[in-house]
């Protein structure tokens, strides 16, 4: 009887230091029970809470989160279907927070539902920093687009480099061209005209360093020669970022 006492102590250390909680739902009497880890998690007192009841859980999730739960729900109770989840819950004080949940649910012989147990976890600072990174990935992006010098984005693969992206400068500059050319490898591109762009982009990369080239150029789209001045930069881990200065009329 100690051991167990001790065990089911180090559980619910193990639950709070995780963000974790378990619960056990009687669908017969709508008897819901939930480990100390979900009080904890949803910050209520299991001594003032009141009856715990899926009811009584539904008033928790989020308002907008509530109707996708609930379909969740009666999707595994009424199918059979995997119940994994994330949303919202909303604390007595107003915090938001964000929590994932598995459950199986157990059926008797006629296939009718009669018990559910699950997990839920706080994953409320994933998502935050989820968001975080999303909105400096879109203002890098922002940033990207806005440069005013063509530029063209290439990632190591092998012993290549593959075209990936372009700015709205460098589209303007190949007439659009350059989308087709997306996924295209810089040695099918340049290996047999043009070998010392490859040249370029080895030096570049191997020494992970800027390499500047001047360079006659021809478009491939209408076969207009260009003068150009080319940066070639290295970006970790495996990016080259190539820089297009027309100096045509320099000429």
């Amino acid at each position: 009887e100690q051991a167990l006492l001790e065990s089911e102590a180090r559980r619910v250390v193990a639950e709070k230091l995780a963000g974790v909680g378990h619960w056990d739902w009687n669908i017969l009497t709508n008897a819901l029970v939930w480990s100390e880890g979900v009080y904890t998690l949803f910050k209520v007192d299991p001594e003032h809470f009141g009856p715990v009841t899926y009811e009584a859980f539904l008033e928790m999730v989020h308002p907008e989160d509530r109707s996708m739960v609930a379909t969740a729900v009666n999707a595994a109770l009424n199918e059979n279907a995997p119940y994994s989840i994330e949303h919202r819950i909303v604390l007595a004080d107003g915090t938001v927070k964000y929590v994932h949940e598995r459950g199986k649910v157990t059926f008797d012989e006629a296939g009718n539902p009669i018990h559910m147990i699950g997990t839920v976890q706080d994953v409320t600072q994933y998502r935050l920093t989820l968001s975080a990174l999303q909105a400096s990935e879109r203002r890098l992006r922002v940033q990207y687009e806005g440069i005013p010098i063509p530029t063209f984005t290439w990632q190591k693969k092998g012993e290549d480099f593959i075209l990936i992206n372009s700015n709205r400068a460098g589209k303007d500059f190949t007439k659009s061209s350059v989308d087709s050319y997306i996924g295209s490898s810089a040695r099918a591109m340049f290996g047999v005209d043009m070998p010392e762009v490859l040249d370029c982009f080895e030096a570049c990369y191997t020494n992970r360093t800027v390499v500047k080239r001047e360079m006659d150029y021809t478009l491939w789209i209408d076969g207009t020669k260009k003068y150009l001045i080319v940066t070639f930069a290295y970006i970790a881990p495996d990016i080259v970022m190539v820089h297009v200065e027309d100096i045509t009329q320099r000429k």
